[in-house]
């Protein structure tokens, strides 16, 4: 079961500032789980559960979103260009597939390298949706994407995107459903928008 858990939340859409399908993918896991259930104003999804008056209040945390990208800009080849969302390595980046929030796919790519340069950056990139000119653009700008790695099993090793931290996420999850009764209030708070604050560089599929 928890490899199914990991599965379900690593390949579902939640890049940091757009997690509403990935909330719905927890919410309704741990919603038979929790005596109480909400969502605060910053889109956290707060769960509790337990509780006797006689135990401890405790917060077990762990974050929803997930790297990514949003549309900037449209050149009028139709080619999409893109900034980070949280700290996305443009080098690791190229070759992937985005996948945006109205289900477009496209493959990042790279200009020309100029002036010397031996690794793309963020200036050089644009995400190819198949469209032959601006007006044709499935998506527009503003528009939110993530990275599209289904989880593959290598061995005794799990490898998807949006591990960072989906897994958390996944052993909150399991920690509720094992949890039959405690006299302790445990807060568990499946947050928001962690990714947008990090300049860390990650690749997509990990």
């Amino acid at each position: 079961m928890m490899t199914d858990t990991i599965r379900n939340l690593v390949e579902t859409f939640g890049p940091s500032g757009c997690e509403d399908r990935i909330r719905a993918a927890i919410r309704a896991m741990v919603e038979p789980l929790v005596n109480d259930l909400r969502v605060d104003a910053l889109g956290n999804l707060i769960a509790r559960k337990g509780g006797t008056g006689d135990g401890k209040r405790i917060m077990l945390s762990a974050h929803m979103d997930e790297i990514g990208v949003i549309v900037s800009y449209i050149d009028k080849k139709g080619f999409v260009r893109v900034q980070p969302i949280g700290g996305v390595s443009p080098l690791l980046a190229t070759g992937s597939r985005v996948q945006f929030e109205n289900g477009v796919v496209g493959v990042v790519s790279y200009e020309k390298l100029t002036g010397g340069a031996q690794v793309p950056g963020f200036d050089t990139l644009f995400v190819d949706v198949a469209a032959a000119s601006r007006e044709e653009c499935p998506v527009r700008l503003g528009d939110m994407g993530c990275f599209l790695q289904p989880m593959v099993q290598v061995g005794g090793h799990l490898t998807a995107k949006a591990m960072d931290d989906r897994i958390g996420c996944a052993i909150l999850v399991e920690t509720l459903r094992a949890l039959q009764s405690t006299p302790h209030e445990v807060v568990v708070v499946f947050s928001t928008r962690s990714e947008e604050h990090t300049s860390e560089l990650q690749s997509p599929n990990t």
